[in-house]
């Protein structure tokens, strides 16, 4: 199972803990508007810089299995919508 994580924070860091210990899960992509801690949780999961994204729609529209959203509340309504809009696992 390939995820896509939506945030970098401290709740992205520790279910991405969780994933990786999961048997045939990966954390495939990020997305965070926080350039720093973009770059610092990608090397810390080992994610391909092509799959880092400083915009969150640019990963909604890539390749992965299921997507993880671990922003601010605030944000979850509009995200969850576009990934729905966008046919992707939740």
């Amino acid at each position: 199972m390939n995820w896509a994580i939506l945030g970098a924070g401290n709740i992205s860091n520790i279910f991405s803990q969780n994933i990786i210990q999961v048997r045939n899960s990966k954390v495939l992509s990020v997305a965070s508007k926080n350039e720093i801690k973009l770059k610092e949780f990608g090397k810390k999961f080992n994610i391909d810089q092509s799959n880092q994204y400083n915009n969150y729609n640019n990963l909604i529209r890539s390749d992965f299995d299921i997507a993880y959203v671990g922003l601010v509340n605030s944000l979850h309504d509009e995200i969850i919508k576009e990934l729905a809009n966008n046919k992707k696992n939740i």
